[in-house]
């Protein structure tokens, strides 16, 4: 067997448990007293941006509408395991509450399952019911997703998290956003898939492996500093215009930038850019010139690397 073809089996056969552990990894708001609270407004707005889209995409669903709604729907399922965490219900759990209330809305009989739930049953039922989600209006399944997260919305949180209404509630919520996806001519595990590619290029799981800086061979004096913090120092002129100083080691890094026009639009921090090269590529042409670290021991690198060209 290719390793092309284990990896397209592994997919396919995620289970639930196998997606929530990984979505975990990458929830910064874990152990905090703001958790719920937090995630649950992640989650409402994640839905806004979904119905958003929708209302941009009109009737016609193409190639461009499925990948926004996939990336929407997936950042949506997202955050609904990390609130499900919070309730203190596992994702297997939510899932099979929403399998049963997709066979409850569709007429469905199955028999139960057995083993660890995989998201396969849930395209298997997307794949049955293929006439009822063509049939569905839109709007109105839209309408119940936005409905069922307002009521997530209006829940205090009481004492008793683990409830069962609570677990029917994220079920639900669960199959609102199944349907979805089947009325979009996309699967379930293809959004699921997506998701973990984009939030795991955010937050690598610990094995991932990182390039060695592009300055690891040259001497200390012409490398990035592997570690710094810089300020973004925000004062205004006496006419009240914006500028921005930064400061590395309480020391100003090149000129006040204001942002050049005249309706503020933040430009005045764009060197944040410059930044995210450094911390995601190790480069910066920029950077290292107001720091003063271009590689001269080098004429080829300080020349063609370093210079204002690069």
């Amino acid at each position: 067997m290719t390793s092309k073809a284990s990896a397209t089996i592994a997919r396919v056969h995620l289970t639930l448990s196998q997606y929530e552990q990984r979505a975990h990894a990458a929830n910064q708001f874990r152990g905090q007293a703001e958790a719920l609270n937090q995630l649950r407004f992640g989650l409402f707005g994640e839905i806004g941006g979904l119905l958003a889209a929708v209302k941009k995409s009109h009737r016609d669903v193409g190639a461009a509408e499925q990948a926004i709604v996939r990336e929407e729907l997936g950042d949506c399922v997202w955050y609904l395991t990390a609130v499900a965490a919070e309730y203190r219900h596992s994702f297997e759990e939510v899932g099979s509450a929403a399998l049963l209330e997709l066979q409850r809305r569709f007429a469905v009989n199955k028999p139960a399952l057995s083993g660890a739930l995989t998201f396969v049953p849930f395209d298997g039922l997307l794949a049955l019911c293929h006439e009822q989600l063509t049939s569905l209006d839109r709007y109105h399944q839209l309408s119940d997703l936005a409905s069922h997260a307002g009521q997530l919305m209006n829940g205090r949180g009481g004492p008793d998290l683990a409830s069962t209404s609570a677990l029917d509630l994220l079920g639900a919520l669960m199959a609102d956003m199944v349907t979805v996806a089947g009325m979009f001519e996309l699967t379930f595990i293809e959004v699921v898939q997506l998701n973990l590619e984009k939030f795991e290029s955010r937050w690598p799981q610990s094995e991932a492996l990182y390039v060695e800086p592009f300055d690891g061979v040259r001497p200390l004096i012409e490398q990035f500093p592997r570690v710094f913090e810089m300020h973004f120092v925000e004062r205004e002129y006496d006419d009240g215009k914006p500028y921005v100083i930064q400061r590395l080691n309480d020391v100003n890094i090149g000129d006040r930038l204001t942002d050049n026009r005249t309706q503020p639009d933040g430009y005045r921090y764009h060197d944040v850019f410059h930044l995210a090269y450094i911390a995601h590529l190790g480069w910066s042409p920029v950077i290292r010139s107001l720091l003063k670290l271009k590689r001269k021991g080098d004429k080829n690198l300080d020349e063609n690397e370093d210079g204002a060209r690069a």
